[in-house]
């Protein structure tokens, strides 16, 4: 399965709900749980590979920012992609 099936995979998901559209809080909440999730992914994954520290926090901005935008928009559907793809902490 390549990345974009899995985005396809993920828009399904998302489209098959009745939910309300998410108000303005619920997408701050989701944006900032997301950006948290991406910068400790990629803090913990790539702490020693940089020597220079403004580009390990320009890296760490980028994935928090990226990870965080996606919870916005796709919500559950991206946590549970994260969940089913990502079994490398346990």
């Amino acid at each position: 399965m390549t990345y974009f099936d899995n985005l396809e995979f993920v828009r399904k998901t998302l489209g098959s709900s009745d939910m309300n559209p998410p108000d303005t809080e619920e997408k701050a909440i989701r944006f900032g749980c997301g950006f948290v999730f991406g910068g400790a992914a990629f803090a913990v994954g790539s702490i020693v590979s940089f020597s220079n520290g403004y580009t390990f926090l320009a890296m760490l901005f980028f994935a928090g920012a990226g990870c965080g935008l996606l919870a916005m928009h796709f919500g559950d559907a991206f946590w549970k992609y994260v969940a089913r793809h990502s079994h490398w902490w346990w």
